[in-house]
Order: C-alpha cells, then structure tokens, then sequence
C-alpha cells in the first residue's frame, strides 16, 4: 500500500538531472541554482520516504536523516558559492 500511495503522490517525478536542458546553461550561477533545485528536490523525496518508515525502524530513520542533512549541507554549499560572488562566470 505504502509503494501505491507514494507512486501517486511522486507521479512521474525522476529526481534526476536527465530531463535538464544543460545547453541552455551559460553561467555558472544558472548551473548552481538548477544544482539547489534539485538538491531541494531530493530533500523532498527523502523526507516522503520519512513519513512511511515505522518509528520502530530507528536505524532505517537515523540513515534517512543523516541523508536529508547531507542533501541540505549540499544545498547550503551552493547558496554560499552564489552568495560569495565565486558564480559570476
């Protein structure tokens, strides 16, 4: 049931840079805020997949939220590039 209810609520969400148009991106900025996009977009995901781990399965749920930081670690480090100017290319 949990599979049914998250293809639904995914729909058809890759999660994947695939579909990314990378011959219209001349900036490095450009390529840096598609980066957060996506790095936003798999936060999402694994938040998603949060709400169907049972509380009892703490080691699953401490993996998924070193993840959910990893990926938020990702997006701050790209907002820091952008910030600092180093983008402007």
């Amino acid at each position: 049931m949990g599979r049914s209810i998250l293809g639904r609520i995914l729909g058809d969400q890759s999660f994947s840079l695939q579909d990314a148009d990378f011959s219209s991106i001349d900036q490095v900025r450009d390529l840096l805020e598609l980066a957060i996009e996506f790095e936003r977009d798999t936060v999402l995901f694994y938040e998603m997949i949060h709400a169907f781990i049972e509380e009892e399965d703490t080691e699953a749920l401490n993996v998924l939220e070193k993840i959910i930081d990893e990926e938020n670690r990702h997006i701050q480090l790209f907002r820091d590039l952008l910030e600092s100017g180093e983008a402007n290319l």
